[in-house]
C-alpha cells in the first residue's frame, strides 16, 4: 500500500511539474502578446496622429484654395468698380487683361509691366527705376 501511494505521489509530482511548465509557458505567451499589443497600440497612436496631420494639411490646403479664389473674385469685382471711374479706367483695363493685380512689397525690384509703352504695341518694360518715394497707390500694378 505504501508503494502504491508512493507511485501515486510521484505521478502527481510529475503531473504537477508538467502543469507548472505549461503555466510558465502560457504566462510567457501572455507577456509576449501584451508587449505586441502595446507595440500595436503605440503604432496605432502614431499612425492616427499622422493621419490627423495629413487631414489638417489637406484641410488647410483646401481652405487656402477657397480663400484664394474668394480673393480673386473680390479683386475682379473691385477692378470692375475701378473701371467705372475716370482716374483708374486704364489701370482697371490692364489689370483685367492680366487677370488681376499684385502689390509690390519691394518697389525697387524688376517688374514686367505694359503701362510704360504704347497700348497698341503691348510693349513690355522691366522697371527698376523706382528709386524715389512712391506712394502706396502707385505700388499696385496689374
Amino acid at each position: 500500500m505504501v508503494a502504491e501511494k508512493d507511485y501515486e505521489l510521484s505521478m502527481l509530482r510529475v503531473s504537477n511539474t508538467h502543469n507548472e511548465d505549461k503555466v510558465r509557458k502560457l504566462e510567457n505567451d501572455i507577456d509576449e502578446r501584451d508587449r505586441t499589443i502595446d507595440d500595436l497600440r503605440a503604432r496605432e497612436r502614431h499612425l492616427t496622429s499622422q493621419l490627423a496631420a495629413l487631414n489638417s494639411r489637406d484641410f488647410n490646403f483646401n481652405y487656402g484654395k477657397v480663400e484664394y479664389e474668394n480673393y480673386r473674385q473680390d479683386s475682379r469685382r473691385l477692378l470692375k468698380m475701378l473701371k467705372s471711374t475716370a482716374e483708374y479706367n486704364k489701370f482697371a483695363d490692364f489689370a483685367l487683361d492680366d487677370n488681376g493685380v499684385r502689390f509690390l512689397t519691394n518697389a525697387n525690384q524688376s517688374v514686367k509691366t505694359r503701362l510704360d509703352g504704347p497700348a497698341d504695341q503691348g510693349h513690355i518694360h522691366f522697371c527698376t527705376c523706382n528709386k524715389a518715394f512712391i506712394p502706396e497707390a502707385a505700388l499696385w500694378v496689374p
